[in-house]
């Protein structure tokens, strides 16, 4: 008897043991044929949103689908206008910085010209003030004159001085 309880509880190890291989197999091929109905579900869903097959669908279905549509179609009109304000908003940013480089570089300029000025009017005290030296005359009819302070800027200097701020400001 303990021969035959042997190849009884063998048989019975071996036969469980096809059962949960055949039970994979099945749950298997059931999970495959879901995923693939899933699928063929979502390409169908897929043309229909593109325009595609619409003759099988039913008032409702078409209906129902006409919402998925205005839905998708607001939010990507959300989202665009929400990116339209986000580039606006840069786009003031750089403005606001641009402004601000333009006021800087008026002020420097101002700044220069002040500078400019100052060391094309200098001081009495940085002037260089000369004598006409007399010629010594043969005749002596002409005495020599001592003759008043004259300036020495070299007007050419002063002009191109100008032209240069007036064509930096003409750039603008």
């Amino acid at each position: 008897m303990d021969d035959a309880g042997g190849n009884l509880g063998s048989l019975l190890h071996v036969c469980t043991w096809w059962t949960l291989i055949i039970w994979k197999e099945l749950s298997s091929q059931q999970e495959y044929l879901k995923l693939k109905a899933r699928y063929e579900a979502l390409q169908r869903t897929q043309r229909n949103l593109l325009g595609e097959d619409l003759g099988p669908l039913n008032s409702k279905e078409l209906e129902s689908l006409e919402r998925q549509l205005d839905m998708s179609l607001k939010q990507i009109r959300s989202i665009r206008t929400q990116h339209m304000l986000d580039q606006f908003t840069d786009l003031q940013h750089k403005e606001h910085l641009l402004g601000e480089a333009n006021k800087n570089l008026k002020q420097r300029l101002v700044e220069g010209y002040h500078v400019h000025s100052l060391q094309l009017n200098p001081s009495a005290e940085d002037v260089a003030y000369g004598r006409q030296q007399a010629q010594p005359q043969g005749d002596g009819f002409f005495h020599p004159l001592d003759c008043e302070p004259t300036l020495q800027i070299g007007m050419e200097t002063v002009v191109k001085w100008w032209f240069r701020v007036l064509e930096y400001v003409l750039e603008e």
